[in-house]
């Protein structure tokens, strides 16, 4: 079932000031863009992984496979677009349709902010390996926000 929502860009507008995702905040992950992007395989493998071992989410990414509709393709594509480039009206786009594709899959809500807290899971262990401990924290704050975005944006 596709959805023919439009999408709120005022309304993400606001969610993206509110959260303070203004130009200061995204340039902080500036020189730490590359090293996330570098991690979008290792992203995917995890996520998968993660999700392999419940039940009800393997059902769901075994039933892909079978359709040939392989999220392993897409997570890597999702993750390295939060880190690529600044979150600009065709990155809020992209996160909007994301959230609607777990609406037309009909995802248990549960499992998405699940999915939203591995994410933040991974972004933290992997920028505590990558990341000198004094941009650590305000790295951390600027992710933060960019996953309490998404979860905002779907």
């Amino acid at each position: 079932m596709k959805l023919n929502i439009s999408m709120p860009m005022e309304r993400l507008i606001f969610f993206k000031k509110k959260l303070g995702l203004e130009d200061k905040e995204m340039k902080r992950l500036n020189p730490y863009r590359n090293f996330f992007v570098s991690k979008k395989d290792d992203f995917s493998a995890f996520f998968h992984r993660y999700f392999l071992e419940i039940p009800e989410t393997r059902i769901i990414l075994e039933y892909k496979k079978e359709r040939n509709r392989l999220p392993m393709k897409i997570w890597p594509r999702w993750f390295e677009s939060l880190f690529k480039k600044e979150l600009d009206e065709g990155l809020m786009a992209f996160l909007w349709r994301s959230g609607l594709v777990h609406v037309e899959e009909k995802i248990d809500q549960r499992f998405i902010n699940l999915g939203y807290a591995v994410v933040r899971q991974f972004c933290q262990k992997t920028a505590e390996e990558g990341i000198p401990s004094g941009d650590l924290n305000p790295v951390m704050r600027s992710i933060d926000k960019i996953i309490d975005f998404c979860v905002l944006a779907k």
